[in-house]
Parts: structure tokens; C-alpha cells; sequence
């Protein structure tokens, strides 16, 4: 694991919880959405790839 790897896993990861995920999908698509689930799917070089349900 990089430095870089590191850094998403304590700083980003936390972030990405099912409640912020859906404040952004319902800001972004102007109206109310509801995350189910969701999960790193793979990344790393700051990047993440997210599944959302």
C-alpha cells in the first residue's frame, strides 16, 4: 500500500457512508434519493470506484 493508498483509507473511505452518498445524489440530481448500500469497489492513486444501491 502507497502513501496515496493510505491517505483515501483514513481521510475519503469514512466519508463514503450511505448518507453523504445520498445528499450528493439528491443535490446533484435535484430531488430526493435514498442509498441503500454502498461499497469501495476498488482504487487507489486517488481515485475510488463506488457501487451504490
Amino acid at each position: 500500500m502507497n502513501i496515496m493508498e493510505q491517505t483515501l483509507k483514513k481521510k475519503i473511505d469514512p466519508f463514503l457512508t450511505v448518507e453523504n452518498l445520498s445528499l450528493i445524489g439528491s443535490r446533484a440530481l435535484g430531488r430526493e434519493i435514498r442509498a441503500k448500500s454502498a461499497g469501495i469497489l476498488s482504487g487507489g492513486c486517488w481515485n475510488r470506484v463506488i457501487e451504490v444501491s
